[in-house]
């Protein structure tokens, strides 16, 4: 892997560190932790796990690791004083805090089962399972084909997902030189994840039948040995390395739902005083997701609980803005500039910690729609998809922000992205109601009341989404079906009226928004 920050360039797998593009001398102990502090730049690295990283097996003195501090900063052209690479955390430990610019691979693929060397750093990398916050730790194996023409596609969807799930900043994603060492059909996921010291490994095949070509895929958990999901892709023969990318993208997005339902579901199981941060951050987004005010009360629970028990855990501070969010969009709570104080407010603080967080960029984006601050919100939400093309719900609210302000061919284009990219999300109730927005933007009533059915019908539909039906059959002249949504609305009890309503969407358009003013008040809200 690839590293790049101000003018400097770390290669984890050639072991060195280039200066403008000319390798630059480095003793090997300040490199290894030089590229500890890369891998957990989301948080700050207890003195005693860089100790055990850099100097495995051994008692070192204070002044060994103040020397090798020293070393690497001075590498680096930063200092005690400045600490514009390696910031101290005074009697805890180091946390690197200079920008990335970017993380690629370095390498090819190697050939299934090759017998590659793994260097030091290498091999501390795969310990992803066990570090401080109890990530999550997968490892993706090349793709295995008896047919010849197949293989280097098997060995490139691996090579490929590997460099995409990387962008996932809160799952370890075990190094292709290590990963590779293994082919699918040719061992035992436990005896995979005992020797990489892993949790997940994802694994398939490919093969063809006629004029098509067959992706199979699994995830399976490496400590029971059990499937976690499964699922057979079929594209024709002559597109497919057309469309594997999109195979890819799918792919990242399906995992970036299946892994934290799984790890929510593990956790589900244990005695809560056994539970650490990472997995009361789990049992919080199961929660969060419900949208409803009693499970979003209990998700926010979950991520105090996490924030308290590791203060640095920025996807906890941010699972606090979204619930918070929640409470302002939904109207769970009285005092509704205080949750939205609080959803900015916290959505800061988890930009502070970890900046290159998606979910972290999504949340302040979600926090200024609240304000009605759309240009920003926007901005917030485009870094969030810059950051990981692939992030679903990024893309959604994309969507929704593009929607808002007008731009409706815009809105449908990221709501249909979105709903490709993750056809089982738990949001995909809204990324429907967002698409059928975006028909009225465009002033195609009859599309947008298909979709809001569509919307109302799916899964954690709250109350807005029937208002959006409303408003969609109201528009389409289709009064009969407006009154029935109306009816299922105030059946509900949300609490929740018009006024509430342009609060949650502050539509740029003002005729737009005085259209569905008047329908909705023709139907009681």
């Amino acid at each position: 892997m690839i590293y790049e920050f101000d003018e400097f360039s770390v290669d984890t797998e050639r072991f060195s560190l280039s200066r403008a593009g000319v390798e630059t001398k480095i003793e090997p102990k300040a490199l290894t932790l030089l590229i500890l502090l890369i891998e957990n730049r989301h948080r700050m690295v207890p003195r005693d796990e860089l100790v055990s990283a850099v100097w495995p097996g051994r008692v070192v003195s204070e002044a060994a690791v103040a020397t090798a501090i020293r070393s690497l900063r001075k590498s680096l052209g930063d200092s005690g004083a400045s600490q514009s690479v390696i910031r101290t955390v005074h009697g805890k430990g180091l946390r690197f805090v200079a920008p990335i610019d970017g993380a690629q691979s370095a390498n090819p693929p190697l050939s299934p089962g090759a017998d590659s060397p793994v260097a030091d750093h290498e091999q501390d990398d795969t310990r992803g399972g066990e570090t401080g916050d109890h990530r999550p730790t997968v490892a993706v194996l090349p793709f295995y084909s008896t047919d010849i023409l197949l293989a280097p596609l098997g060995e490139g969807l691996a090579h490929d997902l590997i460099t995409a799930l990387c962008r996932l900043r809160w799952l370890f994603v075990i190094a292709r030189g290590s990963s590779f060492r293994f082919v699918s059909h040719q061992h035992d996921v436990r005896d995979v994840g005992r020797a990489l010291n892993i949790r997940y490994c994802l694994s398939g095949s490919v093969s063809r039948t006629g004029n098509e070509v067959i992706v199979d895929v699994e995830l399976a958990d490496t400590r029971s040995g059990r499937l976690c999901w499964q699922h057979r892709y079929v594209e024709p023969r002559e597109n497919i390395h057309e469309v594997r990318q999109n195979l890819v993208d799918s792919l990242v997005s399906t995992l970036d739902i299946q892994i934290p339902m799984h790890e929510a579901s593990l956790a589900a199981l244990r005695v809560p005083d056994d539970l650490d941060a990472w997995s009361h951050y789990h049992l919080g987004v199961r929660h969060m997701f419900r949208f409803k005010a009693r499970d979003n009360a209990v998700a926010a629970e979950h991520f105090r609980v996490a924030v308290s028990r590791s203060p640095e855990f920025a996807r906890a501070h941010a699972g606090l803005s979204f619930t918070s969010f929640q409470d302002a969009f939904l109207k769970y709570v009285p005092d509704l500039e205080e949750a939205r104080r609080l959803a900015r407010g916290f959505a800061e603080e988890a930009l502070a910690l970890d900046p290159q967080d998606p979910f972290t960029n999504l949340c302040m984006g979600r926090a200024l729609w609240l304000e009605s601050e759309l240009p920003s919100s926007r901005d917030w939400v485009e870094r969030a998809t810059r950051l990981s093309p692939n992030y679903a719900q990024a893309v959604y609210a994309h969507a929704w922000t593009e929607t808002l302000r007008g731009n409706g061919d815009t809105g449908a284009r990221s709501s249909e992205l979105a709903m490709t990219l993750s056809p089982l999300d738990p949001l995909f109730y809204a990324m429907l109601g967002t698409r059928s927005l975006a028909c009225m933007v465009n002033g195609d009533y009859a599309k947008a009341s298909q979709w809001a059915e569509r919307a109302v019908r799916s899964p954690g539909a709250h109350a807005l989404i029937d208002i959006i039906a409303i408003a969609a059959h109201a528009l389409n002249d289709d009064g009969d079906r407006a009154r029935r949504m109306a009816d299922r609305f105030h059946a509900r009890r949300s609490g929740i009226g018009r006024t509430d309503f342009f609060r949650s969407f502050p539509f740029a358009d003002e005729t737009l928004r005085r259209r569905l003013d008047a329908a909705l008040k023709r139907h009681g809200l």
